[in-house]
């Protein structure tokens, strides 16, 4: 993969192979995701403890500071500009804002939480790698480091390999590389993820066609957008320079910062009555307005950036604005062609006073936990009964779901002495929805089956009974492995032969 063609046709395949699990509904499991980004910290971290610990010397750290082989202005500038993109993706933590269960609270942190780790990790890999390969003076004079040849492209490698550790050396070489590998993959993953998000919202608000905001009715993804953007992003691959990939990275990064730190300026400035959770600290306050210190250093320090971008990267230069030259006016197009300003956000549509028609099922099946929102969905599936089908027949199934392990038989097991906590539990969970079917004139047929998997489970027994809609409640705090509603729930909603209603736990 180091060499061309290969590098590009695996970035190519890498790119598919992501915008098909997007576009098919079928993400990179948040736990993966969490215990790979863990383990790349903590290996990058091992890798501070163990230089700290068998490469540390001061007299070598003191010896690669020279003050008379300081690079030249224009160099620091350059490297300054490139650090830049090792802050690229600090974004995600936005674009992922709406999974948040508390955002006033647990954003804050991880952005705080992110920038510390970055800080520490960057400087301490920093301090080691030039322990592990410190400053000579080659043959012509000129002051050089491994770093710089045979590393430029893998300083975590070169650590690794100067480390004192005799037969660990390879092993370790493996896992940083699979590591890194890994780490890539999913951060291209919350890039596709994100720039779906966008697109959705872009075309919610009338700034891009509607067609890139189009949800695919089985997976809920924008599949157009995934689809065009993944496309644009194979053909920036195609030339094979990962130079002129980072400085285009950086050039756009840069420029999306510069202009959301003015936009929390000018918010402070236009909307201040605007609920706020969490405030940027150090504010001024200037004719009766707030004026965020940090976000306006923050304009000024990537604006900087981005025009030092300009000067020295030659190829983000031109392939940049470019860049943003095809998007404004496509912008402007777009909407000219839709009489739309450019700067106002088209109007929302009055509600319709159409009369929404009744809703009624005379067979409804409902999975039940003994949880509350179980018990709610009950009750709303009994108001959802016409008065001509209360009688004798019961017209709402009461479905509780056992799951066993593998080492039991699926079916056809005695629920009370295999597992009779779980039992007693379900038959305490059916009684109460019995009751409650009482209470509003419905009968209720309460049972309870074993199974491997309950989404299954229950998507069967709808064939089964020929019920007119499934009625699933979903709870607040769901697990990470979950996709959306939570694994059964999203199980039915894409297997189940039948109308499948949920609700969301209502507030404690």
């Amino acid at each position: 993969m180091r060499r061309n063609p290969w590098d590009i046709i695996g970035g190519i395949a890498i790119i598919a192979i992501l915008c098909t699990l997007n576009i098919v509904g079928i993400r990179l499991a948040s736990m993966v995701n969490i215990f790979m980004a863990f383990a790349d910290l903590a290996i990058q971290v091992l890798l501070i403890v163990l230089g700290v610990v068998l490469l540390f010397n001061v007299h070598t750290f003191i010896s690669n500071i020279s003050w008379e082989a300081l690079p030249t202005g224009g160099n620091i500038i350059y490297g300054f500009t490139l650090a830049m993109v090792a802050y690229a993706g600090i974004e995600t933590i936005s674009n992922m804002a709406e999974e948040t269960k508390n955002p006033s609270h647990g954003i804050p942190r991880a952005a705080g939480g992110l920038v510390a780790a970055l800080l520490i990790v960057y400087l301490g890999i920093t301090i080691i790698s030039m322990e592990a390969m410190p400053v000579y003076q080659d043959a012509s004079g000129s002051y050089t480091t491994a770093l710089a040849d045979e590393y430029s492209g893998d300083p975590i490698l070169g650590i690794v390999d100067n480390l004192p550790i005799g037969f660990l050396i390879e092993p370790l070489r493996i896992v940083v590389g699979i590591l890194a590998a890994t780490i890539l993959i999913i951060a291209a993953n919350a890039g596709i993820i994100g720039i779906s998000r966008m697109q959705y919202s872009l075309a919610t608000h009338g700034q891009v066609p509607q067609i890139l905001g189009r949800l695919s009715s089985r997976t809920l993804m924008p599949v157009v957008a995934i689809a065009v953007f993944g496309a644009l992003a194979a053909l920036v691959v195609v030339p094979g320079e990962g130079q002129i990939l980072a400085d285009m990275y950086a050039y756009g990064v840069l420029l999306a910062f510069t202009v959301a730190h003015l936009s929390i300026i000018a918010l402070r400035w236009r909307r201040p009555d605007l609920e706020r959770p969490f405030k940027v600290p150090l504010t001024l306050r200037l004719g009766g307005h707030e004026v965020p210190i940090l976000a306006v250093l923050a304009v000024l320090g990537t604006l900087f950036a981005w025009v030092m971008i300009l000067i020295y990267h030659i190829e983000a230069r031109y392939v940049g604005t470019a860049w943003m030259v095809i998007g404004i006016v496509g912008y402007v197009l777009y909407r000219r062609h839709q009489g739309l300003s450019l700067t106002e956000a088209p109007e929302e549509a009055a509600p319709t006073t159409q009369e929404v028609p009744k809703v009624e099922y005379a067979d409804i099946l409902v999975p039940v936990t003994g949880s509350r929102v179980s018990e709610e969905m009950i009750a709303t599936a009994a108001k959802l009964v016409p008065d001509s089908e209360r009688g004798e027949k019961p017209v709402i199934h009461a479905l509780d779901v056992i799951e066993v392990p593998e080492n039991l038989p699926p079916h056809n097991i005695n629920l009370e002495e295999v597992v009779p906590e779980k039992y007693k539990q379900a038959q305490e969970a059916l009684d109460e929805a019995c009751q409650i079917g009482e209470v509003h004139g419905v009968k209720v047929e309460g049972y309870t089956i074993s199974a491997r998997n309950a989404g299954r489970a229950i998507v069967e027994e709808a064939q089964r009974l020929g019920v007119e809609v499934v009625m699933m409640g979903v709870p607040r705090k769901r697990s990470l492995r979950d996709q959306i509603f939570g694994s059964n729930v999203d199980y039915v909603l894409k297997h189940c032969p039948c109308k499948v209603h949920i609700t969301l736990e209502p507030e404690s």
